[in-house]
């Protein structure tokens, strides 16, 4: 079977992500310790080998990092979407 590139869709990539949010307006000493906790868990070896065996791979983005990557998730899956002319149903 042939790759997605290989069947004429050069560039094609799908990352399929998870991350933790905290509600809006949360203030950022809260959120700043929340995700120091969360880092030290995502850093265990048997967190890492859970993620490993579940075929996932940790990431210890900062909140503005992962703000960034969110709005770029949006803006490339929005463009797919209208190109497609995909609609709801």
């Amino acid at each position: 079977m042939p790759t997605v590139a290989e069947s004429g869709v050069p560039g094609y990539e799908v990352v399929s992500w998870q991350a933790i949010f905290a509600p809006a307006g949360t203030p950022r000493r809260s959120s700043i310790g929340s995700t120091s906790e969360i880092a030290k868990i995502m850093a265990t070896p048997e967190m890492q080998d859970r993620l490993a065996k579940l075929g996932m791979q940790g990431s210890d983005m900062s909140a503005e990092q992962l703000g960034a990557f969110q709005r770029a998730e949006v803006a490339k899956w929005a463009a797919v979407i209208k190109e497609a002319n995909i609609k709801l149903e």
